[in-house]
């Protein structure tokens, strides 16, 4: 009886065996398209690691450029300021301060003074 046994034992191993070896493929499939997915993920993440130091750099580079431009604005708006009050004005049209001077473009132009859309 025990040869027997063994028989069916091992029919029924011989029936299961190419479950088994396809179980097998699939779970190496599997694993290797989540390796695939994992790489391409990690890609993503480096891209986009990238991209925000480039963003980071730009605003940074932006801020900069901006402050320089705040800056020099300030600066050019100063030595108008010193030429206009050469001129006898001391503010231009302040609606809070009654004592400012209210000067006309065509006044400015007579004193040599261009607004740029008048260029």
């Amino acid at each position: 009886m025990d040869e027997r046994h063994e028989f069916e034992g091992s029919t029924a191993e011989r029936q299961i065996k190419p479950y088994i070896n396809q179980s097998r493929q699939l779970l190496i499939q599997a694993h290797e398209q989540l390796q695939l997915k994992n790489e391409q993920i990690q890609l993503l993440v480096n891209e986009n690691a990238e991209l925000l130091e480039k963003y980071k750099t730009e605003k940074e580079a932006r801020q900069r450029l901006e402050t320089d431009l705040s800056s020099a604005m300030k600066g050019e708006t100063r030595e108008i300021a010193k030429k206009l009050e050469r001129c006898g004005v001391t503010k231009i049209n302040d609606k809070e301060d009654p004592r400012t001077t209210s000067i006309t473009v065509s006044e400015l132009s007579k004193q040599g003074w261009y607004c740029v859309g008048m260029l």
